[in-house]
């Protein structure tokens, strides 16, 4: 869930997205050296939402999809395990760009936000290869407070608060 203040020219409400699971794709590049290994992360999220409730009304608008394109810089410390297999705990600092659009009726409304991004990792990697690796990983991912200007057409915005995800 996104919880958020509904700003119109009526006053002010609070409102919330119900994020049904999306989807992911990361891809990272970087160096390691001993245990420690730094990395630069690129990627994509994507949810859908068809509860949408301001002041207390379910379905207000008919449905929301978030679209998150991120930007990361992470450390990691690899843990070995086996000959082949580690364990890595990480973090990661950077920017998302968020794009929030909502649907009510026919009219469709999209706005984006930048913000600032925070992540915590935790990885298991088995090598394939001196320089690479088949792993699975878990991100704990969050951001800064966002906010979408929708007045154009819904004449609302919304005032958020931080988006956290969860992605494996």
């Amino acid at each position: 869930d996104w919880d958020f203040d509904s700003v119109t020219g009526l006053g002010t409400s609070a409102g919330s997205v119900t994020f049904d699971n999306g989807w992911a794709v990361l891809a990272t590049v970087g160096y390691g050296r001993g245990n420690w290994a730094a990395e630069f992360e690129a990627g994509f999220r994507r949810n859908d939402s068809d509860e949408v409730t301001v002041d207390n009304v379910i379905d207000f608008y008919d449905d929301a999809r978030l679209n998150e394109t991120t930007f990361m810089a992470n450390i990691k410390y690899n843990y070995p395990l086996a000959q082949k297999l580690t364990l890595s705990v990480g973090a990661g600092l950077g920017a998302d760009f968020a794009e929030l659009r909502v649907r009510d009726g026919a009219t469709v409304t999209e706005d984006s936000d930048w913000n600032f991004a925070y992540q915590g990792i935790v990885s298991l990697g088995y090598a394939v290869g001196q320089r690479s690796e088949l792993f699975a990983s878990y991100r704990y991912f969050r951001t800064t407070a966002a906010e979408f200007d929708l007045t154009p057409s819904l004449n609302d915005v919304f005032d958020g608060e931080e988006f956290q995800k969860h992605t494996a």
